[in-house]
């Protein structure tokens, strides 16, 4: 079989229409889409990342992101994370396979070298909200989440509300937002659809916000943990995705994590003028880690257990109440930021 052939499998894309409970007792979809060998070639030029550093594939189906990011020399160390438990073993025997026709091919060519060497990759089964992932998601220099057509917003269907503190119903991109805050600054997340709902205002315009609401005369690096820029991924037509047409231009954001003096941590500002904090310019930790949760879940045997989900991070908001995530609106074609 191709891989396209492959991908039309039950394996890759069962799980577009439903999750085995088994994966996630809260996530109904996840669609599957393929960044092609190109397209990640260009996202690697877009980023700025040098060979030495660390790569995750946020949603790595079938491995094609690590492993062509590893065996071709982009980046020392190539990570990923799968939910989908079946697409996950065809990546781990995909690389297996690759692996063990790598090392054939070089004894048979140079019998007295010693083997070069490739990238690492490693790769996980799991949800990215799972705490026990965070070190292994959040340590890394470049990070590309595949969401397009927000797949993961209200397309994952997530079943439950999280009826604690303010009632709003998360979704994997909020999940995604927490991961970034939590990122070394300096560090890059590609995404390809919007999360500034999720993050809140960008540096820049959490200062334009506040100057025009009389917080500030001047700009602070504690206004906001990121930039963002939006590109054209395939701006010359080719194909560069494994969905859509040749027709369609497909945006990718590229979310940078800023340095803020003297902080750790990520931190932001509230825009709110009738906000205390706000007119105080205090400080907020953006990361904010929800309270742990009971959930049920189904075993392959049929069987329900109660699990206790421990806290998952997302972006907070200020305590006053104003929304820092839907307080603003931007339209960055041509430079234009609307306050």
């Amino acid at each position: 079989l191709s891989q396209k052939e492959f991908e039309m499998t039950a394996a890759i894309n069962e799980a577009n229409r439903t999750i085995a409970n088994s994966d996630s007792d809260i996530q109904k979809t996840a669609q599957y889409g393929r960044t092609l060998t190109n397209g990640l070639q260009r996202i690697m030029e877009l980023s700025g990342i040098g060979r030495d550093k660390i790569l995750v594939d946020v949603g790595h189906g079938m491995g094609n992101i690590p492993i062509q990011a590893a065996y071709t020399g982009l980046v020392k160390e190539a990570r990923g994370i799968e939910l989908v438990s079946s697409r996950h073993l065809i990546a781990e025997q995909m690389l297996q396979c690759l692996e063990e026709e790598r090392l054939q091919i070089f004894l048979k060519a140079w019998p007295n070298k010693a083997i070069n060497s490739v990238g690492d990759v490693r790769l996980r089964h799991g949800k990215l909200e799972d705490p026990a992932h965070r070190s292994f998601l959040v340590g890394v220099d470049l990070a590309i989440v595949n969401n397009a057509h927000g797949v993961f917003a209200e397309r994952a269907q997530m079943k439950l509300k999280n009826k604690r503190g303010s009632g709003r119903n998360f979704v994997v991109d909020d999940y995604v937002a927490g991961l970034f805050a939590a990122m070394k600054p300096g560090s890059v997340m590609f995404t390809f659809w919007s999360i500034d709902s999720r993050l809140g205002p960008s540096r820049s315009e959490a200062n334009a916000l506040r100057r025009k609401h009389k917080l500030s005369d001047k700009d602070s690096d504690d206004a906001s943990f990121y930039e963002c820029e939006e590109f054209d991924l395939n701006k010359k037509g080719e194909s560069m995705v494994s969905w859509g047409s040749l027709s369609t231009v497909q945006t990718i954001f590229k979310y940078t994590r800023l340095r803020q003096k003297g902080r750790k941590e990520a931190m932001f500002l509230c825009c709110n003028p009738g906000c205390e904090n706000a007119q105080k310019s205090i400080a907020l930790q953006a990361e904010r880690i929800l309270e742990p949760t009971i959930e049920k879940r189904k075993l392959p045997d049929g069987k329900t257990i109660d699990v206790r989900e421990e806290g998952k991070l997302i972006v907070g908001r200020c305590p006053c109440g104003v929304d820092m995530q839907t307080s603003h609106r931007r339209s960055r074609r041509g430079g234009k930021i609307e306050i």
